[in-house]
């Protein structure tokens, strides 16, 4: 038992690693972009988005998780205000390449995106190949592994038998259960330590000493570029702000990376 509890840990103080790692064109730039937080109603985010995501395609955009406020559901697909958003991802598509990685707002998104929308679904994180150098990206919960309460309730709600119970439920009963339980999530907060809330640096050693040179999440809605040594190697991790209330994103282009912030 305590060999498992041991082991439950160890995996717990560890962020995946995808095994496939995707080689970007030279000249190509990959573009990232987190918690965009998008709500039905929302008409001008909506459309700052797409706007934002036209202008890149051709480019390889990842989207970070947290792309909704609150998930609707498969009915996405059916609902005439969110026509516009799916019609863009689609066209960005065609044109270039578009992930998505799931956030803990809208986890159980991606195949309703993909479906809807051709967007590409790696899983819980991604690895490119930009100019020599291994560029990872997550959501950024997943570094956070220092909050063990939140790490222990994300693998319990991510099992496939709840989410399949949850998406039986009616979207109205679904839609407020959820804002109730973020609500106490918002009060959660305020009362655990700052160092739960952070990325765990053993976390993020452990991805540069497998290769990362770059490191990109969200999450957090923090702007920060730390540097991190991995046995003389130099990597970086860059977290985005909320996209919802900076428009900001990162860019890799040749192996380089920079935040770029759109004039508003």
């Amino acid at each position: 038992m305590f060999a498992a509890a041991r082991a439950t840990m160890i995996r717990m103080r560890r962020a995946p690693w995808p095994r496939a790692e995707v080689s970007v064109p030279a000249g190509d730039a990959l573009v990232f972009l987190a918690d965009a937080h998008l709500a039905e109603g929302g008409d001008r985010a909506c459309a700052d988005f797409s706007e934002f995501a036209r202008s890149q395609a051709g480019n390889t955009l990842v989207l970070l998780g947290d792309l909704f406020h609150l998930f609707p559901g498969p009915q996405i697909a059916r609902r005439p205000e969110w026509r516009g958003l799916l019609a863009c991802l689609r066209d960005c598509a065609r044109r270039g390449r578009v992930y998505f990685l799931p956030g803990n707002r809208d986890f159980h998104a991606g195949r309703v995106l993909a479906a809807a929308a051709g967007v590409l679904l790696p899983g819980e994180s991604v690895r490119f190949r930009s100019g020599g150098r291994c560029v990872y990206a997550c959501h950024g919960d997943q570094l956070c592994q220092d909050d063990v309460w939140y790490q222990r309730m994300k693998a319990l709600i991510r099992n496939p038998l709840p989410v399949g119970l949850w998406m039986q439920l009616p979207a109205a009963c679904r839609d407020g259960i959820t804002r109730l339980l973020r609500a106490w999530t918002l009060r959660s907060l305020r009362v655990k330590p700052a160092r739960q809330l952070l990325p765990s640096p053993d976390v993020v050693r452990r991805l540069c000493a497998r290769g990362a040179d770059i490191i990109v999440s969200g999450h957090r809605h923090a702007e920060g570029r730390t540097a991190c040594d991995a046995g003389g190697r130099a990597c970086v991790h860059y977290e985005l702000p909320a996209w919802c209330d900076e428009r900001t994103f990162v860019r890799v282009r040749g192996g380089a990376a920079e935040f770029v912030r759109l004039e508003p």
